[in-house]
């Protein structure tokens, strides 16, 4: 068993990833079986996502949670608000089943979500390329564009089979959440707006962190457009 976190050997952690006090002392560990290799997570606040290095598929693990990972070579992230803690992990087995998943780690909930293959020729996609357009082209960049400016850098694209508007680009995004198994938002109360941009946000980390989206793709958008920097 390895375990992962900010605390050093002296206080039961094989890996230190970083002395950020935002990150838990203890905020999981790896278990190697002979049919492959188990996540958890035992923080109580930060969330992991595990991703396949060489394919699409990922998976978020909430606090309390243990997963059986079925990818050989994945990268793991803890999520600290804006910024990233990655590792990757090989194993040169594939699990099979989760029989042997730790009986002290909570799994009471969602089943482990399987990978989420996207058309790149789709509306969807070029959507959230645009959304994740600021921080691909600086990645110091906390900008995540609005509703609105989505849809105006879309029908500058020239792309669409009609006109977009902040509408419709707001579906386009609650499908993503709901394909990526994001929380969906609130859409009553005085705070819809902050949930919504929270909820753009949450998108872009989970699609950067998983090579979902790469600048590569940013050719899915018209090249001649003026891409949307920090506003």
């Amino acid at each position: 068993m390895i375990r992962f976190g900010r605390a050093g050997p002296d206080e039961g952690v094989d890996l230190q990833l970083s002395d950020d006090p935002r990150l838990h002392r203890h905020a999981g560990y790896i278990s190697v079986l002979p049919s492959g290799w188990q996540l958890a997570n035992t923080g109580s606040r930060l969330h992991l996502l595990v991703a396949d290095l060489h394919g699409f598929g990922r998976d978020d693990l909430p606090p309390g949670v243990c997963r059986t990972v079925p990818w050989q070579h994945s990268s793991v992230t803890v999520l600290l608000g804006s910024e990233q803690l990655t590792f990757t992990v090989e194993c040169r087995t594939v699990p099979m089943s989760d029989e042997d998943d730790d009986p002290a780690i909570d799994r009471s909930g969602p089943p482990t979500i399987e990978p989420f293959a996207i058309d790149r020729s789709t509306g969807y996609f070029r959507t959230l390329v645009a959304l994740c357009e600021p921080q691909l082209l600086d990645p110091r960049s906390g900008h995540v564009p609005s509703d609105a400016a989505l849809a105006v850098r879309l029908n500058r694209c020239h792309l669409e089979s009609r006109h977009l508007t902040a509408r419709s680009v707001e579906r386009r995004l609650n499908y993503l959440r709901r394909a990526l198994a994001i929380r969906e938002e609130d859409d009553t109360g005085s705070a819809v707006g902050l949930e919504r941009r929270d909820g753009r946000r949450q998108l872009v980390e989970l699609a950067l962190a998983t090579g979902l989206v790469s600048t590569a793709d940013l050719s899915a958008l018209c090249p001649t457009a003026e891409p949307m920097g920090d506003q």
